[in-house]
């Protein structure tokens, strides 16, 4: 299934895709996959529930976590945004990483930013983009750059939010 969303087979793999996950429900890699299928036809509120469920069953785990966080931090429908519970999730992401991961970093500063905490916001973007600046990745320091500034004018455009 994770073959086919790529290849923009999502309607395809979505078909396959709830098979897996019944196979096996205890597995939240399934669940995670499923998640992104949902989110490539378009299907926010699912997605979260199965991001959910996965961070339920590997509460460890810091891709879920950070997965979860930037969808609630950016959902395109404001009854799915949840600011403070994206901000708790990230906040985990970032500490089991040693914030040492600028994507999770970026998606600290997302979910600050969805709950108005904007001095956070720009913490954590200049962070991530010192991380890619690190990682000579100008690509990733111009894309949280650009969020930077909105945050530093208190704006925050989810519409800005994909790299």
């Amino acid at each position: 299934a994770r073959a086919l969303v790529p290849c923009r087979k999502a309607e395809i793999a979505l078909q396959h895709c709830p098979d897996l996950v019944a196979a096996r429900p205890e597995n939240p890699a399934y669940r995670s996959v499923l998640a992104n299928v949902c989110l490539a036809v378009g299907q926010q509120e699912p997605a979260i529930a199965q991001l959910q469920e996965a961070v339920r069953r590997a509460p460890q785990e810091a891709e879920y976590l950070n997965q979860l966080a930037a969808l609630l931090a950016t959902a395109s429908e404001p009854k799915l945004r949840n600011g403070a519970e994206a901000v708790a999730l990230a906040e985990r992401a970032c500490t089991l990483s040693g914030r040492h991961n600028g994507a999770f970093l970026d998606t600290l500063g997302m979910a600050y930013a969805e709950a108005r905490r904007f001095p956070e916001a720009i913490s954590a973007a200049q962070a991530a983009r010192s991380l890619a600046l690190a990682a000579q990745d100008p690509r990733d320091a111009e894309f949280v750059a650009r969020k930077l500034e909105l945050y530093r004018l208190g704006h925050y455009s989810r519409n800005n939010c994909a790299g």
